[in-house]
């Protein structure tokens, strides 16, 4: 987190910022980073689950969602970004974001690019799969949805929207109203965040692959029929081979070298499929309701 927020404390020609930073019980050694950065605002949210520790990557999602939440109601600026840890911002980030909303004034939401700060063969892999249709160069414009790695909404545009967002923030539920209501999503290669994430053990890396992809089929399934659902979680078994052919082809008109891509490879071969089961178990729950605590939760 400390990279993070050094690089937002680092801003060139910045407008004034406000920066949350939502915690709740899980998380430690606050008190150090909140000595270390006092210009920023450190919101403890107290217990949002009866353990210490959440009891697997779903719920430690769903704690990601509440936080901010949260931090997004308590915002008082026009203009309310998201990031996270994993990723710094350039020094130019602020300015070149409200640059951008100024230019595209009928914009609900820009998202912003991203470079990738991890070269092992998982921290490649990752980054590819979670950020590579970001990484520039990339088509700019409209999109459907931007990563709420790198986001900024207009606060009329969230407050149009706030049902869906009041509890839990998830980003393709928020972008995907705001689209279905006519308003625009922009991507920009301007303002840019440098991702790393560090080492982690393997199961950690695959359970959160699977509860994440459960989390965004579910969020898609509600979308669709059961029928569409049941058939989308039946062709999640060739889901990895399309995945890897998409990853690779996408990361290497990025010119990632063969070297890269080889490097890249044996961790696409084990957290692909661990993906693609998660959204099966996603669109089977959105089939048969068997998740709606956490579409509609009760705190």
């Amino acid at each position: 987190m400390s990279r993070c927020l050094q690089a937002l404390s680092d801003q060139v020609d910045a407008p004034p910022l406000e920066v949350l930073i939502p915690y709740d019980d899980t998380v430690k050694e606050t008190a150090q980073l909140a000595a270390r950065f006092p210009q920023f605002t450190f919101m403890p949210l107290g217990s949002l689950i009866s353990t210490s520790t959440p009891k697997d990557a779903f719920e430690e999602h769903e704690l990601f969602d509440r936080r901010r939440a949260e931090g997004m109601k308590a915002a008082r600026g026009r203009f309310i970004a998201i990031l996270e840890d994993r990723g710094a911002p350039k020094p130019d980030w602020a300015r070149a974001m409200i640059d951008e909303h100024e230019k595209n004034e009928a914009a609900a939401a820009i998202g912003g690019g991203m470079e990738n700060a991890a070269f092992t063969s998982m921290g490649r892999a990752l980054f590819a799969c979670d950020c590579g249709r970001y990484q520039v160069p990339f088509q700019e414009g409209e999109v459907e949805y931007a990563s709420d790695l790198n986001i900024c909404y207009t606060r009329e545009a969230l407050d149009s929207v706030r049902d869906l967002w009041a509890e839990r923030y998830q980003e393709t539920r928020v972008n995907w109203a705001l689209r279905d209501s006519g308003k625009r999503l922009l991507l920009s290669s301007g303002p840019i965040i440098v991702h790393k994430r560090g080492p982690q053990k393997l199961s950690r890396v695959l359970g959160e692959r699977m509860h994440w992809g459960r989390v965004f089929a579910i969020q898609r399934g509600e979308r669709w029929t059961p029928a569409r659902s049941l058939v989308a979680a039946a062709a999640t078994v060739v889901l990895p081979a399309i995945l890897l052919v998409r990853h690779t082809r996408a990361m290497k008109a990025k010119g990632w070298s063969n070297a890269e891509l080889m490097s890249a490879l044996p961790s696409f071969l084990m957290i692909l499929p661990a993906w693609s089961l998660g959204e099966a178990l996603g669109y089977l729950d959105a089939a048969f309701g068997t998740r709606r605590a956490f579409q509609n939760p009760k705190v």
